[in-house]
């Protein structure tokens, strides 16, 4: 039904029939009360930040990620160009993701790489026809694509990082690294690491090294057996401007490794180690070497060595610390320790003393660094009620007791307390002498 002839002239009249659809008033935006306060997003977005922030953002970005944003804009595109985006590569993933990343995203910008890290390099099993893999041919290819990519950018290499989770291609790892020592002349610094109990660079492949990249200043080996005696004369023959060192030490005894570490003389700065094979607070018969009397020039040494025994595995550590004349760092690493022998701050002490110039001590440590399966501490003549009611332990109540109380097994918190009372006393003895103390525990 529609309206009246009087209703419309009424609606005329005022005006409301003609009057236009009035827009909203654009109402400038409220300014935050306090300045300091946190921005929305109506505000920030990454169109607004300048290319510095975002080449700062985008620097914890993942490569082949950073390829994906190279298709948002014309911006980002000239951002994930840059070469300080590119320094510091990490390869990893599947085989074909890895070689499909080398050949067609680093190749190009491989004249600003510095850095490579191939870390869990995984292979899937591909079955395109009844019988017949191509594991070998994507292992070929991997290769390939290694040896193309350091033809460009081996000679400007500084360091190298090699991963395996026991799933990885390296099993064959003499023509990986084979190119490296080929192309890599100018590397400062390896880092060999393992996630399981396996070892894949053999004295053959760590020889190509050692002859090929004679600058190296910095080796890390973490392998599951760590470097041998062969290995260890290699390093210290191969590279005279060797710095840090770091390796695992659990297939090593204490005089062993002691006799070879000490040759190192003055040359090393850092040195990390983890546990022995044999236990650090008792000898172990027979296990006497003359390589010790040769290497060393210490009276020490020779009075520890006239005993039947030997001297123990702590005191054959402090022979060898005695003769690097120059270590300002040391790192012990006994959490997976299978001798309940962890140290105590005499201990700790005497490891000072032997290297008066360190400068930073870092000690990480478990549970069953301190105690054995049964619950009971490794070191029979040491009283945890000791422990209890003592100035330094007021720390430490303090600041772990909520960390023991909710992550630790009750049958575990009392040894929990006493291991980190342990803990802060070595800590009080380290940096009473001035020297940086990192303490690292997990129950």
């Amino acid at each position: 039904m529609s309206p009246s002839p009087s209703v419309l002239d009424e609606n005329a009249m005022l005006g409301l029939a003609s009057c236009p659809r009035r827009r909203p008033i654009a109402r400038p935006p409220k300014v935050p009360a306090n300045p300091s306060c946190a921005m929305t997003r109506e505000y920030l977005t990454l169109q607004s930040l300048n290319d510095d922030c975002l080449l700062h953002i985008l620097k914890f970005v993942g490569g082949t990620k950073l390829v994906s944003l190279a298709r948002l804009s014309r911006q980002f595109r000239a951002l994930v160009n840059h070469p300080d985006l590119w320094r510091h590569i990490r390869v990893s993933g599947s085989v074909p993701v890895a070689i499909a990343f080398m050949n067609h995203a680093l190749l190009p910008r491989a004249s600003a790489i510095r850095s490579l890290s191939f870390e869990k390099i995984t292979f899937v099993s591909y079955t395109l026809i009844p019988g017949y893999e191509i594991e070998n041919t994507f292992h070929t290819m991997f290769y390939q694509a290694v040896e193309g990519l350091l033809q460009k950018c081996g000679s400007q290499l500084n360091e190298l990082v090699v991963a395996e989770n026991g799933d990885t291609v390296f099993a064959d790892s003499h023509f990986f690294f084979s190119s490296f020592a080929q192309h890599s002349h100018s590397l400062r610094k390896i880092s060999l690491l393992s996630t399981k109990n396996s070892a894949y660079v053999d004295d053959g492949t760590l020889m190509l090294l050692t002859s090929s990249c004679g600058g190296v200043q910095h080796y890390r080996d973490l392998q599951g057996d760590g470097p041998s005696i062969k290995t260890m004369s290699l390093i210290l023959d191969g590279w005279p401007s060797l710095e840090s060192l770091e390796v695992n030490t659990n297939t090593r005894h204490c005089q062993e490794f002691a006799a070879h570490v000490a040759q190192f003389s003055d040359r090393l700065h850092h040195l990390r180690i983890s546990h022995f094979d044999d236990s650090l607070m008792y000898n172990e018969g027979g296990w006497r070497y003359s390589s010790i009397r040769q290497s060393m020039n210490s009276t020490r040494a020779t009075e520890l060595l006239a005993y039947p025994l030997g001297p123990t595995g702590l005191e054959a550590v402090c022979i060898g610390l005695s003769n690097l004349i120059s270590l300002e760092s040391l790192t012990i690493d006994l959490r997976t320790t299978k001798h309940a022998d962890g140290l105590y701050v005499d201990h700790i002490e005497s490891l000072l003393l032997a290297a008066p110039r360190i400068k930073s001590f870092t000690y990480m440590v478990s549970y069953s660094t301190y105690y054995k399966s049964d619950g009971s501490l490794g070191r029979a003549d040491f009283d945890p009620r000791s422990l209890r009611k003592t100035p330094d332990s007021t720390w430490v109540t303090n600041q772990y007791q909520n960390r023991i109380v909710t992550g630790c097994p009750s049958h575990r918190r009392g040894g929990a307390l006493a291991l980190v009372r342990i803990l802060d006393r070595i800590r009080v003895a380290v940096e009473c002498r001035g020297i940086k103390a990192v303490l690292s525990w997990s129950v």
